[in-house]
């Protein structure tokens, strides 16, 4: 989120980029790094655990990605607030 990467970059497999980091152009990092900050830097090497920890994260984010697209579906647009349409007590949106 928020994160740049230049131009001429290289990030090395099974690395992580944090959210809001900076990377300038012609940086480079080798596999399993964790490259954070403002401008970016290596922080340390990720552990095996780290790494399939990421890796399940992202195999999720696929299959819902997948799913969503499957059962993608044509629906009318609301025009006007439905009369019966439950409210959450508990919503700041709430009146």
């Amino acid at each position: 989120m928020l994160t740049v990467i230049m131009d001429r970059v290289v990030i090395g497999e099974e690395s992580l980029v944090g959210a809001t980091a900076f990377v300038k152009t012609d940086f480079s990092c080798p596999a399993r790094s964790m490259v954070t900050e403002n401008p970016a830097r290596i922080r340390r090497q990720l552990s095996d655990k780290e790494v399939a920890w990421k890796t399940r994260g992202t195999e999720e984010y696929q299959a819902l990605v997948r799913r969503s697209l499957a059962t993608l579906r044509t629906v009318k647009p609301l025009y006007e607030a439905q009369a019966d349409r439950r409210r959450f007590a508990h919503s700041p949106h709430t009146p």
